[in-house]
């Protein structure tokens, strides 16, 4: 007998529980909206196949794009450059025979859609996980390639970070710490992901402190996926 006042209960407390999550859902959602009301988002309701733009191999094995430019890989210089033509720059580490490396390239930005909205909007810039090239930190501290990727923790390959559009010339941070967005790992998601991944970062929807899954999904529910 005493069972049923108990499940009623507990149903006040879920209750109870689920209405302030909902309203914050729903504030969140509207903050969203806000955020996107003015932004010009690349329009893309319905991707269509156009002719695939073909990858190619580096010197040391790593698949690349042939509109990525040479670097003297002082991060500052990079980062100062890529801001000046108004793009925004984006740090790859990758290695050879890396399955999800070629399929960044060769399955990802093989989509001409997403191609020249990167080409368009971003400076890539790749670091050979087990490189013995020098580049220069954020924080000015000389490193090899490899030795980089340990000290941005980088593990898996490809991971990528998008960095700010400027860093204070004396900063004593590393590259993993000033990145705008946390690390992500293009190969292993599918075209539309890290289509929407480099749109959040291209409008800066990081500074509004939602996450971009949501956006992600808005983009979806546009294009009749979701």
């Amino acid at each position: 007998m005493k069972l049923l006042p108990s499940l009623v209960l507990a149903g006040f407390c879920v209750l109870a529980f689920m209405a302030p999550v909902a309203t914050a859902q729903a504030d969140d959602q509207q903050k969203l909206e806000t955020f996107l009301k003015d932004k010009q988002l690349p329009n893309v309701s319905a991707p269509v196949e156009l002719p695939s733009v073909e990858a190619i191999r580096d010197a040391n094995g790593l698949y690349t794009q042939k509109w990525v430019g040479e670097s003297f890989l002082d991060l500052r210089e990079d980062l100062a450059d890529a801001t000046k033509a108004g793009k925004r720059l984006l740090v790859v580490f990758e290695q050879k025979g890396c399955i999800y490396c070629k399929k960044f390239h060769t399955e990802i930005l093989s989509k001409k859609y997403i191609n020249d909205y990167v080409r368009d909007n971003f400076v890539l810039l790749q670091i050979n996980l087990w490189g013995d090239k020098e580049v220069i930190d954020f924080d000015g501290t000389p490193v090899t390639e490899k030795k980089l990727a340990g000290r941005w923790g980088v593990v898996n390959t490809p991971t990528a970070f998008f960095m700010p559009e400027k860093v204070a010339k004396d900063s004593k941070k590393s590259g993993r710490q000033l990145a705008v967005f946390p690390a992500f790992f293009p190969g292993a998601f599918g075209p539309l992901t890290t289509f929407d991944t480099f749109t959040w970062v291209k409008i800066k929807g990081y500074e509004t402190g939602l996450g971009f899954q949501r956006f992600h999904i808005r983009r979806l529910k546009e294009r009749g996926l979701g």
